[in-house]
C-alpha cells in the first residue's frame, strides 16, 4: 500500500496483485491547485511523492482514487497518463432511483411491489435529482412517520418525506452545475443513460472514480 511517509511505498507490495484505494483524495489534496495550502508544503511533498510512485512503480498495483469534488485538485494529478481513465457517476436516473428505493425498502422488510405503479411513478418523478443517500433518508423518515401514526407504510408517507427534504442538487445548485459541466467535458459516465419514460438524465459529479493499473 502507499504510505506518504515511506520513501519506498512499493516496499509494501509483496508477491501478487495489490488493489490500492485512495478514498476522497480531494479532502487531502484539494486546494493545492489554488495555492490554498497552509501546511508548510506538506501536501505538496505528499503529492510529489505519490505522483512519482504512480509514474515509476512497476509493481502489480491497481490504484483507484475517488473524489466528491474535483475543484482544487492539481492538474498534474488529473492529466492522462497518471490514470488510465477518469469516470464520473451521474445523479441517478429514474430507473436507478427506483432500484435505490427498492434496496432500502427491502432492507427494512418492505418493497415497492406493495404500491401501485402510478404511486411508484409519482414517487420516482418527485425525487428527480436526488442522490441515493437522500433516497435512503426518505425511506427512513417515511417509516418513522408511519410508525408515529400507527399505520403501515404508504406512498403518502414517502411523498411527504421527499417533499420535506431539500436535495443537494437544489441547495448547492451552482456547485453541482459546475461539477456537471466538468464531468461532461472530462470524464466517462459510469452508467448508461436510462430513460423512464422518455427523459434524458444529465451526467453529474456526485462522485468521481479514477483508476490505474501498473505492472
Amino acid at each position: 500500500m502507499y504510505d506518504p511517509v515511506c520513501p519506498a511505498p512499493h516496499a509494501y507490495v509483496s508477491n501478487g496483485f495489490v488493489s490500492h484505494n485512495c478514498d476522497e483524495i480531494d479532502k487531502g489534496l484539494g486546494g493545492i491547485a489554488s495555492g490554498g495550502g497552509s501546511d508548510s508544503g506538506v501536501s505538496m511533498r505528499v503529492l510529489g511523492s505519490f505522483l512519482t510512485w504512480l509514474n515509476d512503480t512497476t509493481a502489480p498495483v491497481f490504484t483507484m482514487v475517488t473524489a466528491n469534488n474535483i475543484v482544487g485538485l492539481p492538474p498534474e494529478l488529473l492529466r492522462r497518463g497518471r490514470f488510465n481513465a477518469i469516470f464520473a457517476t451521474s445523479l441517478p436516473s429514474p430507473r436507478e432511483r427506483e432500484d435505490v428505493f427498492e434496496i432500502h425498502l427491502k432492507k427494512r422488510g418492505r418493497t415497492l411491489d406493495e404500491f401501485s405503479k402510478d404511486d411508484v411513478k409519482e414517487l420516482i418523478d418527485a425525487t428527480d435529482r436526488y442522490v441515493p443517500a437522500e433516497i435512503e433518508s426518505i425511506v427512513q423518515d417515511a417509516l418513522v412517520d408511519a410508525f408515529s401514526e400507527g399505520e403501515d407504510l404508504a406512498p403518502r408517507h414517502l411523498m411527504k418525506a421527499a417533499q420535506d427534504l431539500v436535495p443537494m442538487s437544489r441547495s448547492f445548485a451552482d456547485q453541482i452545475e459546475r461539477m456537471d459541466t466538468w464531468a461532461k467535458d472530462n470524464a466517462i459516465p459510469v452508467s448508461r443513460v436510462r430513460t423512464r419514460p422518455a427523459q434524458t438524465e444529465p451526467v453529474s459529479n456526485a462522485r468521481r472514480v479514477s483508476a490505474r493499473r501498473r505492472g
